[in-house]
């Protein structure tokens, strides 16, 4: 069966973000996958112009982006951990690559193209669908979806966000450090602590965490299956420094399972909820027997090869 999917990424800082739209393409192109649309999480526009150009060249640039809106990288208060993080990452051998992929790769027929806003996207795309059958696949911050709660009714729905994400929302499959039975993560939601206890905490539907992908290696096969001009091996190569080189696969696993779910690949833990504190960026999965939530653990069942093999087979998919 087909997953109609909204990716929401901060498509920055690592490449695996990249990797994951590619692989959505992928699936779609499988008919697996329902690609409605593309959020960018942090409010710096070569993100969008980015996921633009991957689009675009997978011959669908008709897919919504949205770009978050209302604040300043450069400036809110909100993004003070990411910007140390940034400036941290450009003195190891990380390269940003966001902004090269928005020039390099800009079709003439993008010049007069704006992304949306965020929350704008969000609420039209679920607006018009049935209910409960979209799958939100986070691989970033949970920015936009904080601020998607909290909205108000508009022309698309006459709903609140929280009611909106409950009546159309099947589930949200967030990529994130939660290790099991307690941990902290220094990244994803540690790049925006207080949206990450508002949307954990508040979620109204199922609620999937993967923290797998660290020891899943993927990306180096780019080199071999896409042509030198492809927006995706350029990301990688930009990032990682040169061709053939594999990272990391957090962001794909996150969306294999959003797409294809367990099979032979993963194991549900489930009967817990997760609760995550803003002040120390620290969580704890506790059990619950209410019934009131539904948050789940993703476990690995397959080997790493395994994993990086299907990975690895959806990212050479070249249209």
């Amino acid at each position: 069966m087909s997953r109609t999917i909204i990716l929401d990424t901060d498509i920055d800082m690592d490449c695996d973000d990249v990797g994951a739209l590619a692989a959505l393409h992928a699936l779609s192109q499988r008919e697996e996958a329902d690609l409605l649309g593309v959020v960018c999480s942090v409010p710096y526009p070569p993100t969008a112009g980015c996921v633009r150009a991957i689009n675009r060249f997978y011959g669908r640039p008709d897919i919504p982006v949205g770009l978050l809106m209302g604040e300043r990288l450069d400036e809110s208060p909100r993004f003070e951990v990411y910007r140390a993080e940034l400036a941290k990452e450009s003195t190891e051998q990380w390269s940003r690559y966001n902004g090269a992929i928005a020039q390099e790769c800009r079709h003439p027929e993008d010049r007069t193209w704006s992304p949306g806003d965020a929350v704008e996207l969000y609420r039209t795309l679920l607006a018009n669908r049935t209910d409960r059958s979209v799958t939100i696949v986070a691989i970033g911050l949970l920015t936009a979806l904080q601020k998607l709660l909290h909205s108000g009714p508009d022309e698309a729905s006459p709903l609140t966000g929280t009611e909106l994400v409950r009546a159309k929302v099947r589930e949200l499959v967030t990529m994130g450090l939660g290790t099991f039975p307690e941990g902290h993560d220094a990244y994803n939601w540690g790049m925006d602590r207080e949206a990450a206890a508002d949307v954990l905490g508040s979620w109204p539907t199922r609620l999937v965490v993967n923290e797998l992908g660290e020891t899943i290696l993927t990306g180096s096969g780019l080199a071999r299956s896409h042509p030198e001009h492809s927006p995706v091996r350029r990301a990688y190569e930009i990032y990682l420094g040169g061709p053939g080189r594999d990272r990391c696969s957090w962001d794909q696993v996150t969306v294999l399972y959003a797409v294809r779910g367990r099979r032979h690949c993963f194991r549900e833990r489930s009967g817990y909820r997760i609760r995550y504190d803003a002040a120390s960026g620290t969580h704890r999965w506790t059990r619950d027997h209410s019934g009131a939530v539904d948050h789940v653990h993703l476990e690995q069942t397959a080997s790493d090869r395994e994993i990086a093999a299907e990975i690895e087979d959806l990212m050479a998919y070249v249209r």
